[in-house]
């Protein structure tokens, strides 16, 4: 009898959610959730991730000069989000005013 050689857990769900078709969407969300870990807990208290559209990450921000300083600090936090992710996801993050609401836009 041939035994087969341990697989991880991770690889195979990543094969799954791949053969479902569900693995960019799921690491879509992921970005999401790493969000407060890849810019840290100074950054996160002022900003907060929306949602995730076609690779570009929305994320509303309390002050416009926390807007302007992470807009120009994106491409250093979309290669750290592309890098937890182990897949280009993001490609571009469009950061809002706090106040816009998604919900009801135009």
């Amino acid at each position: 009898m041939h035994k087969r050689k341990p697989v991880a857990l991770k690889e195979v769900l990543d094969e799954f959610l791949k053969n479902l078709g569900a693995e960019h969407k799921v690491k879509e969300g992921m970005a999401l959730n790493c969000w407060n870990e890849v810019v840290g807990s100074y950054i996160s208290k002022v900003s907060e991730p929306e949602r995730v559209e076609k690779g570009v990450l929305y994320v509303k921000v309390t002050e416009p000069t926390w807007k302007h300083h992470l807009f120009m600090l994106r491409r250093e936090i979309i290669k750290k989000l592309n890098e937890k992710l182990k897949a280009e996801i993001i490609h571009e993050i469009v950061f809002i005013d706090a106040g816009y609401d998604f919900k009801n836009k135009g």
